[in-house]
């Protein structure tokens, strides 16, 4: 239950306002997203929500925020849903929502990994232009969709853990040589004014 018994006995606004504004102590145990429905939906009509003034109206919100842990946005909604349809319930439904279907299947980023492989990794300008002639030049019915890649989604799909599986890029590190000091005797070309200095570090 997301009530416990405390919350039974309140019946009346005036007891309700002094939950509202702190005076009484209530304890709540948190419930799913269904029992919350039911509390809010019973306490709407306990307290005959739809004949009360606005201010009235205010206090009853303030109590079911704090009894559910919802926002006041939520509430509202959830209020308002009752208003027009008499009921409260969940309208997310099953689904969380219909991912984007994906363009480009797995067997072409291994093949953009062959591709990228073979020519040392080009730009992607370069890589489309690749594969766009692989399609339409040669007739590889393997770059069909790849053919009309853009520059950018080149990059986001050598990003792909797809890619990176295909193909791991290694490189050592490379040494870089840097001149610190040199030494070596002065050319002054007939030239006054010539020193030799040599320096230890």
């Amino acid at each position: 239950m997301i009530v416990d018994i405390q919350t039974r006995r309140l019946r009346t606004m005036e007891q309700l306002r002094a939950f509202a504004e702190g005076n009484e102590a209530v304890d709540f145990r948190p419930g799913d997203r269904g029992e919350a429905y039911g509390f809010v939906r019973d306490a709407l009509v306990r307290f005959g929500y739809g004949g009360l003034g606005k201010r009235d109206k205010g206090v009853v919100l303030r109590f079911l925020v704090a009894a559910t842990g919802m926002s006041r946005q939520q509430m509202e909604r959830l209020v308002r849903q009752w208003r027009e349809t008499g009921s409260i319930r969940d309208r997310r439904g099953g689904s969380r929502g219909r991912p984007f279907a994906r363009k480009y299947t797995a067997a072409d980023i291994r093949l953009l990994a062959e591709v990228d492989e073979a020519f040392d990794q080009m730009s992607g300008l370069a890589t489309r232009e690749i594969l766009r002639r692989q399609f339409e030049v040669f007739g590889d019915a393997r770059f069909e969709r790849l053919a009309r890649i853009s520059n950018g989604h080149v990059y986001n799909l050598r990003g792909s853990a797809a890619y990176r599986a295909k193909r791991a890029l290694w490189t050592k590190t490379r040494a870089s040589s840097v001149a610190i000091g040199l030494r070596q005797a002065p050319k002054p070309k007939g030239r006054p004014g010539f020193v030799r200095v040599d320096t230890v570090h």
